[in-house]
């Protein structure tokens, strides 16, 4: 080994989030490799450092100098996210920094410095840096790399606070959850594009109106800054803020009514049945003390009373608003956002000059071109972005020339629009009309997309020439921004652009047949996730439908507007899973409802999205309306002759007659589906009909088989690579062994689900092994279970329902509880866990979990149970 150094040094720490379950998706030859692209990418990036020591996925670095050190974490990130790895096998690494005292003990460090750099490591999510305050006060300034502040955490074993901030990387995602720390600050800021300029009056204004005003509103034409601008001051103040900073996207939201449910969700808020949203909403934020960032509000107008009820119903919350027009509701402070100084905008434009040519630099001769072109692009910072991504094809000289001349010759066409936004639309058409006809009907058809897209759905929606070569060039011309995230590459327009090129498309007459692409696209991947979301590739398309969500909202609205439901119904119904697992069960089962009543609505299509509502009906809990549905399914693939989808409704509908306690009923479906699937030679669904058996036979109370037959579904679910059916499925072994008296084996089994459940975000998944666990924590810990029991039963209330402990006969952690503590008692446990998010209930659970299996009496206690 390299002489360890001593001294002033930086730790780093690395490993890879859900390794054992990419093991388990991967195989262990497939495994292997992909781990060994993991050691060499890293230790590529790290060679500056000295490797102190490696153990399975991990890496432990020492670095002479904060700077290297920090540089080294960016690069490895880079390189990770850039490599493409094996499907299901996406490799995400956390990493840890803090600077300290190097000091040795032996072959090793010791020392409260170290084991900071670990707990800092550990706190971070796949993909995220996470650094101390040391080592951000000591790394200076890496290229493209800003950072955020995450407030003070406590952490196990560290006596104070550190203050923590979060790496944002260039191109790389920088929407993390809260970390992992004791005391959670929650924080979803994005990362700016790229680096701020300017600005500092307006800064200072906003920070200040937002101290004395609970919502202040940033007006201004598309293209201002007015999101930029937002996310800055957000950035700046955030620490000012117990509940944290919330920000909500609404560019991608086409309909008012989805606001709530929009902020709802990124305030992890679980939807629940007849429960209104802004009720919800106003509980969870209660007295945090929380500023919501919502971001492009002026095509959801008519949502501003639910708004601005919510405002009133939670005095601690504070709002900061972006829109092109007003809210108009009670309190609103509004900002007119005016255009940048000349030198502000003369900074902002050469600073994007040089982030494609790093040698630019203003001289007295160029310095007086670009004052001359910022003043006729009445500094607006989209139309100095705009024109210097012009500067390598024109010069400086001939780009001022030309855009002179241009908007001289556009003033009479843009006579009837706003003064204010005559400069920008001319500029945005000034870069249009450089465009070849391909790239101007590429402009065009890609502004159908409501968000980010990823090449292939581009490819979809093209309709002539080179695709991808059409799609670069509109990112070299700054039309389209690119984000890579671990090695898919989306891109996205800015709304103003997006706007723009939707007028283009509906004057070439194009926009219908567009978006019938669209939906087509869409409709494509609901058909492929039928199959792709039960088995190894569910955790990569699970994440990629969360980037597609505002897009499957389209394709709902296309079908709605039109009177064609065919598309939409087996889009959303196809991908069912995503809304069950992510938490999106009320949406899911009124958009089917709305495209189901629409009678065009015939054969496959039909069955796909009848077979989708009522999956999410079953996941609701109302059994009832899920049977009849699934008749109905059977109906329909009867009769257009879906023999597949008929016994996927029968093996379903048996699960459902268990729920109700029919289990002659349920045996005679199951077996008609496994006939089906055998029929069809679909081995594999006939094998799935055991989850079924084993359910109905645990419902009924015989343990022993249901024993053998959840074990027999484990290894099946562990052969196809379902993994979120595999970690139901090992909720209920685990229970079942708590019901023959052996505790200690269930609790131990309990840690490893919920972790791989949150890093599949499996909402759904999470909330049952919650409820599920805690009685059987009651025999250890009855106290803190029954906190448990209240936060999944209350999480579950507003998913809108699912399996439950009674169900198949297991005592509540009430029952248990009430053995060693009184009725106050037990109502104060209660109320403290009513506002537990789903990871503040989790992160209680591996506490107990953690120390029960650490403790022998515990352990001993829990196995005589």
């Amino acid at each position: 080994m390299t002489s360890l150094l001593t001294g002033t040094v930086t730790f780093l720490f690395t490993d890879i989030e859900g390794s054992t379950a990419i093991l388990n998706r991967l195989g262990a030859d497939r495994y292997s490799r992909a781990l060994d692209d993991h050691n060499r990418l890293l230790r590529g990036e790290f060679a500056r450092g000295v490797e102190v020591s490696t153990e399975g996925d991990s890496f432990f670095y020492v670095f002479a100098s904060a700077s290297d050190a920090l540089a080294a974490a960016v690069g490895g990130q880079r390189a990770l996210a850039e490599h493409v790895w094996p499907d299901g096998g996406n490799i995400r690494v956390r990493m840890g920094l803090h600077t300290g005292e190097g000091t040795l003990g032996g072959d090793n460090y010791v020392g409260l410095d170290v084991n900071k750099a670990s707990r800092i490591a550990g706190a971070a999510h796949g993909g995220q840096i996470l650094i101390s305050s040391v080592t951000r006060m000591l790394g200076g300034s890496v290229a493209d790399v800003g950072f955020r502040d995450l407030g003070d955490h406590r952490f196990k074993g560290i006596p104070d606070p550190e203050n923590v901030h979060q790496v944002v990387v260039s191109d790389l995602t920088a929407d993390f959850p809260p970390i992992r720390s004791l005391e959670v600050r929650p924080n979803n800021l994005p990362a700016p594009p790229s680096g701020f300029v300017g600005r500092e009056r307006e800064t200072s204004d906003l920070t200040d109106l937002i101290a004395d005003s609970r919502l202040v509103t940033v007006t201004g034409p598309g293209g201002a800054g007015k999101s930029r601008l937002a996310l800055h001051v957000a950035i700046q103040i955030q620490e000012r803020f117990v509940g944290g900073v919330v920000y909500v996207p609404l560019d991608g939201i086409g309909e008012p009514d989805l606001v709530l449910p929009t902020i709802a969700s990124a305030c992890s808020v679980i939807e629940e049945e007849g429960r209104p949203t802004l009720e919800a909403l106003a509980e969870r934020l209660g007295q945090q003390g929380t500023l919501l960032v919502l971001d492009t509000f002026e095509h959801v107008l008519a949502a501003a009373p639910g708004v601005g009820e919510l405002l009133s119903r939670v005095p601690s919350l504070r709002m900061l608003i972006t829109s092109q027009a007003l809210l108009r509701v009670q309190g609103e402070r509004v900002y007119p956002l005016p255009p940048l100084d000349q030198d502000e905008a003369v900074e902002l434009f050469s600073a994007r000059v040089r982030d494609t040519d790093p040698g630019f630099a203003l001289d007295e001769a160029s310095r007086g071109q670009v004052e001359t072109l910022v003043h006729r692009l009445d500094c607006y910072p989209l139309a100095l972005e705009l024109a210097a991504a012009r500067v390598r094809l024109f010069g400086l000289s001939d780009l001022v020339e030309r855009i002179s001349q241009h908007l001289a010759s556009g003033a009479s066409a843009l006579a009837g629009t706003p003064e204010r936004q005559r400069t920008l639309l001319a500029a945005i058409r000034w870069s249009y009309d450089l465009l070849t006809p391909e790239e101007q009907r590429a402009l065009a058809e890609l502004s159908v997309f409501e968000g980010p897209f990823v090449l292939d759905a581009a490819e979809a929606i093209l309709s002539s020439g080179d695709k991808i070569e059409l799609v670069a060039s509109l990112f070299d011309k700054s039309l389209l921004q690119r984000q890579i995230s671990r090695g898919e590459v989306r891109f996205n327009m800015l709304d103003s652009i997006r706007l723009f090129g939707l007028d283009r498309l509906a004057e070439m007459g194009a926009e219908a047949e567009c978006r019938r692409n669209h939906a087509a696209y869409y409709a494509d991947l609901g058909e492929a996730a039928l199959a792709t979301l039960e088995g190894p590739g569910q955790e990569v398309l699970l994440d990629r439908l969360s980037g597609e969500f505002d897009e499957l909202r389209a394709v709902v609205r296309h079908g709605l507007e039109t009177g064609e439901p065919d598309d939409a119904l087996t889009a959303v119904g196809g991908v069912w899973r995503f809304y069950h697992r992510r938490g999106h069960l009320l949406e899911g089962v009124r958009d089917l409802k709305r495209l189901l009543a629409i009678p065009a609505s015939a054969g496959r299509s039909r069955a796909i999205g009848l077979n989708g509502l009522a999956a999410l009906t079953y996941w609701q809990g109302t059994f009832d309306e899920a049977v009849a549905v699934y008749q109905e399914l059977l109906a329909v693939a009867r009769e257009s002759g879906e023999r597949l989808l008929e016994a996927e409704a029968l093996s379903s509908l048996g699960f459902t007659y268990a729920h109700l306690g029919r289990y002659e009923e349920q045996h005679s479906v199951a077996e008609e589906a496994r006939g089906i699937f055998d029929e069809l030679g679909e081995g594999e669904r006939a094998r799935r009909v055991t989850a079924a058996y084993a359910f109905s036979v645990w419902a009924s109370g015989d343990l022993a088989l249901a024993e053998q037959l959840w074990a027999e579904a484990e290894r099946m679910f562990v052969e196809v690579g379902d993994r979120a059916e595999l970690l139901q499925t090992r909720v209920a072994v685990a229970v079942v062994a708590h019901q023959l008296g052996r505790a200690e084996e269930a609790l131990d089994a309990f840690g490893p689900i919920l972790q791989e459940q949150m890093g599949l975000r499996d909402v759904t998944g999470a909330i049952m092994t919650l409820e599920f666990m805690a009685p059987v924590v009651a025999t250890v810990d009855p106290a803190r279970a029954l906190m448990l029991e209240a936060a999944g039963a209350r999480l579950r209330r507003e998913l809108g329902g699912g399996v439950t402990p009674d169900q198949v006969g297991v005592p509540s952690a009430t029952d248990t509880a009430a053995e060693s503590l009184d009725g106050p008692e037990m109502e104060r446990l209660r109320r403290e866990s009513e506002e537990m998010t789903l990871e503040d209930a989790v992160a209680l659970a591996l506490r107990i979990l953690e120390g029960a299996l650490s403790d022998p009496a515990l352990g001993a206690g829990s196995g005589n149970a």
